[in-house]
């Protein structure tokens, strides 16, 4: 550790010098950022040029694609390159490129007599061609990591509805809703607010083009195929399966907090008159409860890797649905907002301090004034106003220290802010990935 933290020193000491002239960063796979005359471009390991360099920043991967961000005298532009072939797919004229799944949504404000506005479009970058490019599309987003998209359109006699569409384009659902949602493990089924059904929400399959039976106050979305359906009158909460049949007695309460996430596995915290339970259905028996009843003070916390946070009197209470394990953490309450065990750990608080917990129940004690989330071996803590990184262990490297660390949106990498708009990008062994320029686009 303590090799690579000298090499981040040592990088960090040139920010000031000639704006990165000698910069060096480390391999992404086949190929590699390059900085020449301030400008970044792509090489491969031999040294082959990919991309010129002639942009103000590169991202980091993402498998054969790459963004690349370019400048202008007024404003930065985002285009899209493959790095297997050096082909330019999308030129610099777009305000926002994110690639998911197998897909790349592009999108650039407009100007259209006195309206002001944001359109999307989805592109595959296999085919070069747009599959979803309608001048009525407002926004474009990923449902299921990528299987399915959410496509809303702003119409006329109507307003903002949204439609669901497969990675093709093909309009799979073909409805005006007002939401719809799916995790990644959700099989095709999306879970559906249609517009004029008042309250009411649904299932629709979008694999068998079908709707499910039912319709619910609250409809969560499917995971490992079983969700969560809510009713406040008379309040009841089920557990369904792709049928739509209910595979479980009628529960008082659902924790449903941690939306994004889902449960999967079979796992649910439910509750009843006597406390909190934690479940697990299975087609053809009864649930199994694993845990309960727990009296808790709030709704328990469901935080990935089948691991349960219940706050009791005496702290907090941690339980795996996987092996039954428990923990009790006296003092210390979990950071909610930050609920990402899908993402190797979580932050704890403390008197006033931060930690970390892992997805083995075991901690980093709270003892910083912040904390930013383990990506691999290593994660981030705030001292006196300066990020220091972590290990496993609970060591923290004071040899080396940054101005300002964050998590990529798609949580792949570190961003180093060193400057204004300027970041250098770290990947989870702390080396220097590439180098990105955050302009304004407008």
């Amino acid at each position: 550790m303590k090799r690579i933290m000298l090499v981040l020193l040592m990088v960090l000491c040139l920010v000031p010098v000639s704006a990165f002239s000698e910069e060096t960063f480390a391999p992404m796979g086949n190929y590699r950022v390059f900085c020449a005359d301030g400008l970044y471009g792509v090489q491969t390991l031999d040294g082959e040029t990919v991309i010129p360099a002639a942009f103000a920043g590169i991202q980091p991967f993402a498998g054969d694609l790459c963004i690349v961000e370019g400048v202008s005298d007024e404003e930065c532009c985002i285009g899209l390159w493959r790095l297997s072939t050096g082909e330019e797919l999308l030129p610099c004229d777009y305000d926002n490129i994110e690639i998911t799944g197998t897909m790349v949504i592009h999108g650039s404000a407009y100007s259209d007599e006195g309206r002001y506005g944001f359109r999307n479009h989805l592109y595959d970058p296999e085919t070069g061609r747009m599959v979803l490019d309608d001048d009525a599309i407002s926004e474009i987003w990923p449902l299921a990591d990528g299987q399915l998209f959410a496509v809303e359109y702003l119409l006329p006699e109507v307003g903002t509805v949204t439609r669901v569409a497969a990675p093709d384009g093909t309009i799979l659902l073909d409805e005006d809703c007002q939401a719809v949602d799916a995790a990644p493990t959700s099989n095709g089924i999306v879970s559906v607010s249609r517009i004029g059904s008042g309250d009411d929400e649904r299932y629709y399959n979008t694999a068998a083009g079908q709707w499910l039976e039912g319709s619910y106050d609250t409809a969560w979305p499917f995971a490992d195929g079983y969700a969560g359906v809510f009713f406040y009158r008379p309040r009841a909460c089920y557990v369904i399966d792709e049928t739509g049949a209910a595979v479980s007695p009628a529960y008082l309460d659902m924790a449903s907090d941690s939306v994004s996430l889902q449960y999967g596995k079979g796992l649910f915290a439910v509750r009843q008159e006597d406390g909190w339970y934690v479940i697990r259905v299975s087609s053809g028996a009864d649930p199994a409860v694993l845990l309960g009843p727990v009296q808790t003070v709030g709704d328990p916390r469901y935080l990935g890797n089948q691991v349960f946070a219940l706050s009791v009197d005496e702290g907090t209470l941690l339980f795996s649905g996987a092996d039954s394990r428990q923990a009790m953490l006296a003092g210390v309450s979990v950071d909610y907002s930050y609920a990402c065990f899908i993402r190797n750990c979580t932050l704890i608080w403390g008197h006033g301090k931060k930690g970390f917990l892992f997805d083995d129940l075991s901690v980093i004690e709270p003892a910083f004034d912040d904390c930013v989330e383990f990506l691999g071996d290593y994660g981030f803590v705030e001292i006196d106003g300066l990020w220091y990184p972590i290990d496993r262990s609970g060591h923290v490297d004071m040899s080396v220290s940054f101005p300002d660390v964050s998590i990529s949106d798609d949580w792949n990498y570190y961003l180093i802010e060193y400057a204004d708009d300027d970041v250098l990008c770290l990947n989870p062994d702390l080396e220097p990935i590439s180098r990105r320029s955050f302009c304004d686009h407008g």
